[in-house]
């Protein structure tokens, strides 16, 4: 979306209003009783002192002062219905806009998130649209409201004397330049440092997740330096618009000061009758009322727009996130309701940037029921291999098939739903330790939570908790050691019944006694079905019945522990380095 293109935004941002047209054309119909009430006010004191005063009627003083209070209360009602009026309509605009980023959150590709920081999504979700509750406001109301007040306004202003008219709005192309001028600078200063606000979101973001590193390695004063430097740069981006925006408004605020200056001045000799076509004290009193009534809507005209333009600037980077593509689900066919699990690569090729393969013309066969582990060095591409199968990313060639059908004909939901996968740093939400089992298995009996933890030999450690199974556990589970971490991890993959298990190096962190003695407990439960571990010991997979090999991405070695050792030199090497046997 180009930021040349304000319209754009503000054409698709007013879309959004469309719902609530209803009440948008009250809030209309109200802002313009409010406006034209208002344009009265003036006219009756010009009346009042034309009338009245000069033929001392106080009869006369007495009804027209009360039709001005009239005129005051029904210019404060309406302003007060339409402000609530408003306030409802911004508000459910606001919650509904946020529901929409965070459900396109939900649904971008796992890709996405490896490439932008998660401050900068924070930023869009929550900075970004609340501006555009300022937007709303202000389109709605002051340019509603003050246009027409001040459009009323000029007309009763030529009515009364055209000539000093001519002389008041002699100054205004000098301040429509200047708004001219600005807007454009304005807007892209705001964007800047709405990006920037982005930035040091991400920054804090990262900080408060790696509190422990920062503590072990005594980064608090670097952290502290690193996060200074991102304010800092915020605060000058922010300086700079702030003052353009100051200059330009002083400078209109002072146009409008000297027209108000020349009208008095030429209005005065007028009335005298030192100018030729005189005018009449009233007429005068009315002029200079209607220009305190055009000034105010001016002052509030030019704040607004630049205020727009920060919403603006606000409203394209919530657009642009609305407009990120979401992953691709154009699959049609389901899985039967127990599947057999059967896994094939085809000629897969895959990277994660131009030019720097990852996975090379891989090809491998898991059958039904069949468990493998993979091994390879760091950077061989055995996560990666692991994340496939989910379509957390998609292979740049080749296929891959489940039970004979190519992923992308699946319906994404229900490949992942016969698919467990605990990954390396098993996620623990905030919550009971009961809703962290049954996490994607909703509405599952609390007998079937029990019996799944059970099975993850995790009933113990959950028993031992002060409140069982509805202890409450902290943000990512810092209330738990590694080991019970990774039970609950595998007993919410056990609550769903997966055909297909997925453990990416989900142990690695465990010592090797506690990590075999895992491997141990629920070995029973894997039996039967298709197991594909991403192992970084060896010692715990030794067993296994099948091994394969992973090597810069290609497929080096495949069969067992002892066959392997044999045949494929990297294995061995691996083993040997393992056992201790040479040198790391």
């Amino acid at each position: 979306m180009s930021e040349d293109r304000p319209f754009t935004v503000y054409r698709r941002l007013m879309a959004m209003i469309w719902p609530y047209r209803g009440r948008v054309v009250l809030i209309i119909l109200l802002t313009l009783v409010a406006s034209l009430a208002t344009l009265l006010i003036p006219w009756l004191a010009r009346r009042l002192f034309a009338d009245a005063v000069r033929e001392a009627r106080i009869g006369r003083i007495d009804l027209l002062l009360g039709a001005m209070l009239g005129l005051m209360g029904a210019v404060s009602l309406a302003w007060y219905l339409a402000e609530s009026q408003l306030a409802h309509v911004s508000l459910r605009l606001v919650e509904t806009l946020r529901r929409r980023v965070a459900d396109k959150l939900l649904r971008l590709p796992v890709a996405h998130f490896a490439r932008t920081s998660s401050g900068d999504a924070l930023g869009r979700c929550f900075h970004d649209i609340n501006r555009l509750r300022t937007f709303l406001n202000h389109a709605l109301l002051s340019l509603g409201g003050d246009l027409l007040l001040a459009i009323g306004s000029v007309g009763f202003l030529f009515y009364l004397s055209t000539r000093l008219t001519v002389v008041l709005l002699a100054v205004t192309p000098i301040g429509v330049l200047t708004l001219l001028i600005t807007s454009r600078r304005v807007r892209r200063g705001y964007h800047a440092a709405q990006n920037q606000m982005a930035d040091l979101t991400g920054v804090l973001s990262e900080q408060l997740g790696s509190m422990p590193a920062i503590r072990a390695f005594g980064g608090e004063e670097h952290e502290h330096r690193r996060f200074s430097a991102q304010s800092e740069q915020l605060f000058d981006q922010t300086l700079r618009t702030d003052r353009q925006q100051a200059a330009a408004r002083s400078t209109i605020s002072f146009l409008a000061a000297v027209g108000v200056v020349l009208v008095l001045g030429y209005g005065a000799r007028l009335v005298l009758g030192q100018s030729a076509g005189g005018m009449r004290i009233e007429d005068l009193i009315a002029f200079a009322l209607y220009t305190a009534l055009l000034a105010d809507p001016i002052r509030r005209l030019s704040r607004t727009h630049y205020e727009i333009q920060q919403s603006l600037a606000s409203g394209r980077r919530v657009l642009e996130l609305l407009d990120w593509p979401q992953q691709q689900d154009l699959g049609t066919r389901s899985l039967p309701d127990f599947p057999l699990g059967r896994l094939c690569f085809q000629s897969v090729q895959f990277s994660y940037r131009a030019n720097e393969p990852v996975l090379h013309d891989f090809n491998l066969t898991i059958e039904p029921g069949q468990t493998v582990a993979v091994v390879g060095p760091s950077g061989a591409g055995k996560s990666t291999l692991s994340m496939l199968p989910l379509r957390f990313y998609e292979p740049a060639a080749g296929r891959i098939l489940f039970d004979g059908i190519d992923l992308r004909d699946l319906k994404l939901a229900d490949l992942r739903r016969h698919i467990g996968w605990v990954g390396q740093d098993p996620f623990i939400f905030s919550g009971t330790v009961a809703e962290n089992i049954a996490y994607g298995s909703w509405g599952a009996s609390r007998e079937v939570i029990e019996n799944a933890a059970r099975q993850a030999c995790a009933d113990s450690f959950i028993q031992s908790l002060p409140h069982g199974f509805n202890t409450r556990i902290g943000e990512r589970g810092v209330d738990l050691s590694g080991g019970q971490r990774v039970r609950l991890a595998i007993a919410r993959v056990i609550l769903r019944s997966p055909a297909l298990v997925i453990f990416d190096e989900s142990t690695s962190a465990l010592d090797t006694e506690t990590e075999t003695r895992l491997w141990s407990e629920i070995s029973h439960w894997l039996s039967g079905r298709t197991t594909l571990i991403i192992a970084h010991r060896l010692a715990t997979i030794l067993d296994c019945p099948r091994i394969v090999v992973l090597d810069q991405g290609r497929l080096v070695g495949d069969g067992t522990a002892d066959q392997l050792r044999r045949d494929c030199p990297v294995f061995n090497r691996i083993f040997q380095q393992q056992m201790n046997l040479i040198p790391q």
